[in-house]
């Protein structure tokens, strides 16, 4: 069993002319390991951003693994949970395509926003960092021990 915190970003979401996503996932490793992804999309929503961060963090999965998402966005949640999908259906239908092909377990966990869950607020802070950074390629770096609890 895998968890993965994903969390998306966007600034001036309302304008499309002024929009910059960015997305985030952190995947935590039974060997107390941990990696977090995270890139910058230029014009991307913030729900868009928070189902980029499921799709790349699907990529990474292996076959057959069961895997737990922990994420705020009760979009994303809502949109694997039978909820009525008018947009992003490009996105979603990505995702359910790599569930498939992988045959992954897929587990939802909603956490709050901002409310001092670690890893949440990790995920929170790469996605506006690639945003400040505007990291158009996925970066992939190791975190550091003092921020794996």
């Amino acid at each position: 069993m895998k968890k993965i915190y994903t969390d998306g970003a966007c600034s001036h979401n309302q304008d499309p002319f002024k929009r910059e996503g960015g997305f985030s996932f952190i995947i935590l490793n039974e060997d107390r390991t941990a990696r977090v992804f995270y890139k910058y999309e230029k014009g991307a929503t913030n729900n868009q951003m928070e189902l980029s961060a499921l799709l790349y963090a699907l990529d990474q999965a292996e076959s057959e693994e069961e895997i737990y998402i922990f994420t705020d966005s009760q979009y994303v949640i809502g949109c694997f949970k039978g909820n009525k999908i008018n947009k992003n259906t490009e996105l979603i239908a990505q995702i359910k395509s790599r569930i498939t092909e992988k045959n992954i377990i897929l587990n939802f966990q909603h956490v709050e926003a901002h409310n001092g869950d670690h890893y949440n607020e990790l995920a929170d802070y790469y996605a506006r960092k690639a945003i400040m950074e505007k990291n158009v390629c996925l970066k992939n770096e190791m975190l550091a021990a003092s921020d794996i609890r």
